[in-house]
């Protein structure tokens, strides 16, 4: 009986679910103690309040007045419906999210990998080098998995729409093996949660996708293309159909994104370089095999990404994800295949593994350091501010203003401030969708500048129907002064919350 079951362990399973418990570990661990990467959080945190508050007929979950936004997504939807119908906050909501979506990664992860490689240690290898085969401080963003990144981001919906996007490439890698109609239709839904979630994240799933239809289009043939149109049709106009913001006006207006994420071209090798075996691994594969799957992949997202780099398009850039998780899939597969070897030149790869891991965890210490609670930290450690939480100081805003209502913040804070408690007239980060948004910037600075008019001011506040004013604690004294009817009603970590008479006008002395 023993033997009959261990028979049906998956091979290789034990040490995957072992590396994964660890990954378990860091975002657990980052959930307790708040150091989510900001302001992605602050993006995510107004639509959940939002969309818990009206579900189905939502206002921007940020700025006064109606408009679409991007980050009102299903998944969004989603966390907020579970936050209305629990008794939950929006921030422990989006924290269990986050566990969950990173066991949703693990497990596509591990689907996607027995998919390219048959070594029974390839998943787990992928797991390790997806984790920490980058290179030194490797970019802590959305959609980007390295350990540095990968638990400050796990709530966001770009961690949904990589995980979702893991499962749906396996499926329809499989689909294009044995031609199952239930995997063709779990791609055709899965692909505009991918898209929708997180269209940074559906740019390279897209494209992944697209490059495996290519290389198998004379094995599909005429049906099997025209099943693959028909699930694209699918797709298309669920993505169309979504209500609360318009896929096509955002690819209009993505340029406004490019010098949000222009770090995505520098210091590319310093950030990387613990990929490039992988590099040297696709070269030997197309070698061998001109119509090698992941060689072909790898390369048209690089092509893609040297396209963005070239034209300056640093929106585009970020398909880059995809380019390293096809390069991590490349190592697992060479390094699974040869490590359990015991010749000479196998315990080499087995060593080359372990000083990969090991300046990879070097690397990215500053992310999984910051899992560690600060009462295990040494002293010195827990007054650095890169492992300290930039979400926690603010939350006491939420307890103060109450939601709703309609907030001046200065620049700085603005943001955090709409996503925490009231909406604010705008916010420093691209709002795609509105076409007032530099004015909106003008007029809450007027308001919160003490040389403003008096009568230029209660014009502005009435136009916005303003409530409070948020500025740091050093300009308060004078706004204070200059803007008749407000009163200090709180501070909040250095921020200084001001609360206005609107029956009281603005006079000019």
């Amino acid at each position: 009986m023993p033997d009959q079951q261990s028979s049906r362990i998956e091979p290789g399973l034990a040490s995957y679910l072992a590396v994964g418990a660890v990954a378990l570990l860091v975002g657990a661990g980052q959930a307790a103690t708040k150091t989510w990467s900001t302001p992605d959080f602050w993006l995510l945190l107004g639509p959940v309040r939002e969309l818990a508050a009206h579900p189905f007929n939502p206002s921007h979950p940020l700025v006064i007045g109606s408009g679409d936004d991007p980050y009102m997504s299903p998944y969004s939807w989603l966390l907020g419906i579970l936050t209305r119908l629990s008794t939950a906050s929006p921030i422990t909501v989006m924290a269990v999210a986050g566990v969950a979506n990173l066991v949703l990664i693990l497990a596509g992860l591990w689907r996607l990998a027995r998919r390219f490689s048959a070594a029974s240690l390839a998943p787990t290898l992928t797991l390790i080098f997806v984790l920490t085969a980058w290179g030194w401080a490797p970019w802590r963003w959305s959609g980007y998995l390295n350990l540095n990144s990968l638990g400050s981001v796990l709530p966001f919906g770009s961690a949904f729409a990589t995980g979702i996007g893991l499962h749906l490439l396996a499926s329809f890698d499989a689909w294009l093996d044995h031609g199952r109609a239930r995997d063709l239709l779990a791609v055709s839904l899965a692909f505009p949660l991918v898209l929708l979630a997180h269209p940074l994240t559906g740019a390279w799933v897209g494209l992944f996708g697209m490059t495996l239809v290519v290389l198998r289009a004379k094995v599909l043939g005429r049906s099997g293309l025209l099943l693959a149109a028909a699930a694209a049709i699918v797709s298309c106009a669920l993505i169309l159909i979504w209500p609360f913001y318009s896929v096509v006006d955002l690819l209009r207006s993505s340029d406004s994104f490019d010098g949000f994420n222009a770090a995505v071209f520098r210091k590319l090798v310093p950030r990387t370089f613990l990929a490039l075996p992988g590099v040297v691994i696709v070269v030997a594969r197309l070698q061998r095999s001109s119509s090698d799957r992941l060689g072909i992949v790898a390369v048209t997202i690089g092509l893609a990404f040297a396209v963005a780099a070239i034209t300056d398009r640093a929106a585009l850039g970020r398909i880059f994800p995809g380019l390293l998780l096809a390069l991590h899939l490349a190592m697992g597969d060479w390094f699974g295949s040869r490590i359990q070897q015991l010749s000479r030149r196998h315990k080499i790869v087995r060593a080359a593994t372990a000083l990969i891991c090991v300046v990879g965890l070097s690397g990215t210490a500053t992310g999984w350091i910051r899992a560690i609670p600060h009462s295990l930290l040494p002293e010195r450690l827990t007054k650095d501010s890169r492992l300290s939480s930039q979400v926690t100081p603010y939350l006491g805003l939420g307890t103060i203003i109450r939601p709703g209502s309609n907030v001046a913040a200065d620049d700085s804070v603005s943001l955090l401030v709409g996503a925490v408690s009231g909406k604010v007239i705008d916010v420093v980060t691209p709002l795609p969708f509105a076409v007032d948004h530099d004015q909106r910037a003008r007029d809450q600075r007027a308001i919160l500048d003490p040389d403003t008019s008096a009568t230029t001011r209660d014009k502005l506040v009435r136009r916005y129907s303003v409530q409070w004013f948020v500025v740091p604690d050093a300009d308060a004294e004078r706004l204070l002064d200059a803007a008749v009817g407000t009163e200090l009603v709180g501070s909040v970590n250095s921020l200084s919350i001001l609360r206005l008479d609107p029956a009281e006008p603005q006079l000019d002395p």
